[in-house]
Order: structure tokens, then sequence, then C-alpha cells
């Protein structure tokens, strides 16, 4: 049975034991004075990279096969599968920064590397899930997970309440997708959303049907951060760890929107419409919010929610176009908010923290690499033409304009025109505004795995820029697995 279980489950077996190892080691050596869990991290790196090594080859050798169905509650795929092995690789990034982060913090803690593995492991299962009972079990692993991570800060009283809000509004965020999915049940009489999408045959605007996908998506906007469900990310962003923050802004994103293209393109197409109102309401407020924004987490969980009602609009128009362009949305966004925290946690210091824009400003003075590559990632955020970003926006853009959407899309268009404002603001901050609460000190922390990590996303930002069509490509064959 067991290795029925290590064979069906590969790399979720893998991450398990990997826990329970934790649990043991890390918990016994705890009580040693002289021992270093960031030592212990350093080692659990090399095993992630181990692993991607071992799923890239599980990959080749399911090529073959489509898709196989176990027990009505796990569907194993090549979408799930190359969507585990991109967590996978988003992960390491995380791991690989926070070492010298939490170690700059002097946050010596072992539980970090514990919950870490706890909410990868439930991400991983949220991929393959396709039963109602599996996937709220594997949400919830996730986001009890993510409460304890916004929390870990234990001396800071901004952690603590980032922490208290995101529990509490993540607790009625879960029983807002439970009731939801026990209405879906009472509907159909079955958990299966596969059996759910056969005797799904037409459109029933005022029934159980429609209340309970109110519900399911209303939580799920909460886990993406869109408006009016964003009140968390600004508090746990800037009230966090920037690793935890970093984590938050990559890993959860890509798991819930692959589950919610699921239920809007998939099971439900004709209530994809139910997303336009969020994801332009995520749009308007973050792009006049953002503007008055003084301190750097805050302004990025802006950008966060504005990128969020992109992937909205292409999810709403529920087409084979619009998964492409969530692909490649995926790609876009990770890559930036990766190098843009990679910055931030380079940042850090031992005594401060250049937690407020004006704490940037001329640093082109001191370090004039990093404001060059911090200012190709923000005109990449904003859309700037021949960037990465100008490419995923330009395909929601053509999804929208597939649906005959014009006056909409045209609607984004001027909206993204007025987020460069403040994509731009900060690049004047960088290169052309000097301050007098400028710190004495710039980059001291010889963090070189940060920046091995930051190179590596320039390398990818500059591959897209002069190969564009390798991403376009993927997210196409990603689309076809997907609908397959």
């Amino acid at each position: 049975m067991l290795l029925f279980l290590f064979s069906e489950f590969f790399l979720e077996s893998l991450i398990f034991l990997f826990l329970l190892f934790e649990l043991c080691f890390l918990a016994y050596l705890s009580s040693y004075f002289l021992y270093n869990p960031l030592t212990f991290l350093s080692k659990v790196i090399y095993l992630f990279l181990l692993l991607l090594f071992l799923i890239l080859l599980s990959i080749f050798n399911s090529l073959e096969i489509s898709s196989f169905y176990k027990n009505g509650a796990f569907l194993h795929s090549l979408t799930a599968l190359v969507t585990q092995v991109y967590i996978l690789v988003v992960a390491s990034f995380v791991l690989i920064a926070s070492r010298s982060y939490l170690f700059n913090r002097n946050f010596f803690s072992y539980e970090y590397l514990v919950i870490f593995s706890l909410a990868l492991l439930g991400a991983e299962f949220i991929c393959t899930s396709s039963n109602i009972s599996s996937i709220f079990l594997s949400i919830e692993l996730q986001s009890l997970s993510c409460y304890v991570l916004a929390s870990m800060h234990w001396s800071s009283e901004y952690s603590t309440e980032a922490g208290i809000k995101y529990f509490i509004l993540g607790s009625f965020s879960s029983t807002l997708l439970l009731f939801g999915f026990s209405l879906l049940y009472f509907s159909f009489g079955t958990f299966s959303f596969d059996n759910i999408q056969a005797l799904n045959f037409d459109f029933k605007p005022f029934s159980l049907q429609t209340l309970s996908l109110l519900f399911i998506i209303s939580s799920l906007l909460f886990k993406v951060g869109s408006v009016p469900f964003h009140s968390w990310v600004l508090d746990v962003y800037d009230g966090s760890f920037t690793s935890i923050a970093f984590f938050f802004a990559t890993l959860p994103k890509i798991v819930f929107f692959l589950f919610m293209a699921k239920v809007t393109v998939l099971t439900f197409s004709y209530y994809s419409i139910l997303l336009y109102f969020p994801a332009f309401l995520s749009i308007f407020v973050a792009s006049f919010a953002a503007l008055w924004q003084k301190r750097i987490k805050r302004l990025i969980s802006f950008s966060a929610i504005s990128h969020a009602g992109f992937i909205l609009i292409a999810l709403a128009t529920s087409n084979f176009f619009s998964i492409k362009a969530v692909v490649f949305y995926w790609f876009f966004y990770i890559i930036t908010a990766t190098g843009f925290f990679l910055l931030l946690l380079l940042s850090t210091n031992k005594k401060t923290y250049l937690k407020y824009i004006i704490s940037w400003a001329y640093i082109a003075k001191r370090n004039v690499f990093i404001a060059i590559v911090i200012s190709l990632i923000l005109f990449s955020m904003s859309g700037i033409p021949p960037l990465i970003g100008f490419y995923s926006k330009l395909l929601v853009f053509v999804s929208l304009v597939i649906e005959k959407q014009i006056f909409l899309s045209m609607f984004i268009v001027s909206f993204s025109c007025l987020a460069s404002f403040y994509y731009i603001r900060l690049v004047k901050v960088f290169f052309f505004i000097a301050s007098s609460r400028q710190p004495n000190y710039w980059l001291q922390t010889s963090s070189r795995d940060v920046e091995l990590l930051l190179i590596t996303t320039l390398f990818s930002i500059s591959f897209t820029l002069l190969q564009p069509n390798t991403f376009l490509n993927f997210s196409a064959l990603f689309s076809i697995f997907f609908f397959s």
C-alpha cells in the first residue's frame, strides 16, 4: 500500500517524508544552543533541487499519459505535474532567498522551515485535487500554514496584527468556500468536479447552483487578493517578513488561479462573466490607491492586486486564448515579483531595512547596476514594450477583443497607463531625487545566494525580451493540455 501511494503521489510523498524528517531532526537539535537551523536550510535547498530533477524525469516518463484518475479525489495530469514543478521552482527561490535574509534579521527558529513545508505540501495537493473534499482539505492545509507564517515575526506587533487579520478574514473565506461546496453538492449530488461538469448542461440564473458559485468565487477572490476582498494583502505584505511576503506574492497565487480556472473555465464556463466586476474593480482601486503610498511593500501589494485583476479578466473571457494569457501572465508576474522582492531582500541589513520609498532615493549613485535592474523590472511591470510585461498585458487585451469587448479593453488600456505612473515615479526616485533620509550603507551584506537569484531573474527577463515566442509557445501547449 505504501509503495502504491509513493508511486502515484511521488512528489507529495517526498515532501511529506521530508516534513516528518524535519519534525524529528529539527525538534531534537533545537535544544542545542550552538545549533543554527539556517545551516540545515542550506541542505534543504539542495534537496529541493534534487526533487526538481526527479520531477522533470517523471514528466518525460509520463508524456504519453494524458491523465489518470485515482479514487475520485485526485486527477494526475500533465497540466498538474507541470504546475507542481513550477511551484517547486518558486519554492526553491524563496528558500534560497530566505537563508541570508533570516540570518540578517537574527531569526533562527526551526519552525519556519516546518511551516513552509506544510504550506508547500498543501499547494501541491491543490494542483491535483479534483474533488470537493480533497480540494477543501488541501486549501485549509495551505491556508493555516500561511496564517502562522504571517505572524512568525514574533517581536513585531505589526506581524502579530497581520497574522490575526489574515486568520480572521481567512477563516471567514473558508466558511464561504465550505458553504458554497455544500450547496454545490446539494445541487448535483456528487463530490467530483468531473461529474459536476458532465451534469452541468444549462445556465440557471436563479438556483442553488448559481448561489453556490457566488460563494465559491467570493472565497477564491479573497485567496488571490482581489477587490473587494483585498484588505488583508496590505497588512500581511507590510507586517510579515519580506521573505514570507515574497512567498505570499508568488506561490499561493499560482495554485488558486489554477483552481479558479478549473471552476470558471472548465466546469462552469458561463459563470465566468462574474469575474469581470472584481477584475475591473481591482485594477481601478489599485491604480488610484498606489499613487499615495509611501511604504515600498504596500506599493508592491497594490501592484499585486492590479495584476490579479488582469488575470481575472483573462479568466472572465473563458476561451482557449484566455488560458494561454493566464499562463503567460503567470510567468511574467512571478519573474518580475521575484526580481523586486530579491532587491528588497538585498537591501536588508542587521540594523535597519529600507521600508519607505524615499529611503531608496538616488540609489543610482551608490549602486548603478541595482538601479538599472530594478528599473527594468518596473518598466516590465508597467507594460512598456518590448519587455515581458507588454506581451502579457497584450494577450489579455487580445482575449477581450476576441470576445468583442472593445470598450472594456479600452478601459483597461487607460488604467494601465495610469498605473505606469507610480512605477515610473519609483524610477524617478532611484535616479533623480536626493534625500537627507538616505542611509549610510547600501548592500553591505554579502548575500551571494540572493545575488545569484537576481542574476537568474535578470537573465529570464532578457531571454524573454529576445525570445518571447518560447514562452508563448509553452503557454499555448499548456492550454492544450488544460482542455484535453
